[in-house]
C-alpha cells in the first residue's frame, strides 16, 4: 500500500496521504505505475462519452489536456527537457546539463507545441471517423509500462535525479511485472482489434529500436526525462497510428 501511494503521489496530482520513502517501498513502486495509465484511459474514456455532443475540436482539445493534468504534467515535461537538449547538438555533458536545467528552452516551447497540435489533429480525426476509441485508453498504461523498461534496464546516464532514485531501487521481479502489463495490454488491444493490435507492436518495436541507441549514445544512458520522452511520444505515435491505419484496417 505505501508503494502504492508512492507510485501515485510522484506519477499524478491524485491526492494521497504522507508516507515514508523507504527503500522496500521504492522497490515495489512501478508494480502499480501502469495503474495510473489505466485511470487516465478511464477518465479520457468517460470525458469523451460526456462530451459527444459537442463539436470533435472542442472534444478533442480536452482529451488531449486530460494526461498531462493528471499526470501532473511530468511526463509532458520530459519531453520537452528532451527536446531542448536534442536541439542542442552538445556533447552528452551539455545534453544532461540541460536536461537538469529548470528553464525552458525554444526548442522545448516549439517541440511541446508541435506536439499538441499533432494530438489535437489526431484526436479530431479519431473523434470524428468515430475510429476505435475503445483501443485508445489503454495506450496511456501502455506508454507508461514501455516508458520505464528502459529505464530500469539500461545503464543511467546520472546516479541521482527522481528518475534514478526510482530506477535504482527496482529489481529483476519489477521489470518483470512491467513485460507482464505490456504483453497483457498488447493482448487486450489485439483482442479489440487484431491488425490495429499488431500494428502499435510493430510502431512500438520500431519506435524503442531507433530511440534507445540514440538515447544511449546522445545521453550516455537513459533518466527520468527520457523516460518521460518515451511515455509522451508513445502518447501521440499510437493514436496517429490508429488515425491512419483504423482508415484502411
Amino acid at each position: 500500500m505505501v508503494s502504492f501511494i508512492i507510485c501515485f503521489s510522484m506519477y499524478s496530482i491524485i491526492p494521497t496521504p504522507q508516507v515514508a520513502w523507504t527503500d522496500k517501498a521504492l522497490k515495489n513502486c512501478f508494480y502499480f505505475y501502469p495503474l495510473i495509465g489505466l485511470l487516465i484511459g478511464a477518465i479520457w474514456y468517460a470525458m469523451y462519452y460526456l462530451l459527444s455532443g459537442f463539436n470533435a475540436n472542442f472534444t478533442a482539445i480536452v482529451l488531449l489536456l486530460i494526461p498531462i493534468i493528471i499526470s501532473g504534467g511530468i511526463h509532458f515535461d520530459g519531453l520537452i527537457d528532451t527536446c531542448d537538449a536534442t536541439f542542442s547538438y552538445g556533447d552528452p555533458a551539455k545534453k544532461l546539463t540541460i536536461l537538469k536545467d529548470p528553464h525552458v528552452g525554444a526548442f522545448g516551447i516549439i517541440s511541446a507545441a508541435t506536439y499538441l497540435l499533432m494530438l489535437f489533429g489526431v484526436y479530431s480525426q479519431i473523434i470524428s471517423n468515430n475510429q476505435l476509441i475503445g483501443v485508445v485508453p489503454f495506450i496511456f498504461a501502455l506508454s507508461r509500462s514501455l516508458g520505464a523498461l528502459p529505464l530500469l534496464y539500461l545503464k543511467r546516464a546520472k546516479p541521482d535525479g527522481l528518475g534514478a532514485t526510482f530506477a535504482n531501487a527496482a529489481d529483476t521481479f519489477v521489470v518483470l511485472a512491467l513485460l507482464l502489463w505490456t504483453a497483457i495490454l498488447f493482448a487486450i488491444i489485439c483482442v479489440l482489434n487484431l491488425y490495429v493490435g499488431l500494428l502499435l507492436i510493430l510502431v512500438c518495436t520500431i519506435f524503442l529500436a531507433i530511440f534507445i541507441p540514440y538515447a544511449t549514445k546522445q545521453f550516455g544512458g537513459m533518466t527520468g526525462d527520457l523516460a518521460g520522452f518515451i511515455t509522451s511520444s508513445l502518447e501521440l505515435l499510437l493514436p496517429l497510428s490508429i488515425a491512419i491505419g483504423g482508415t484502411f484496417l
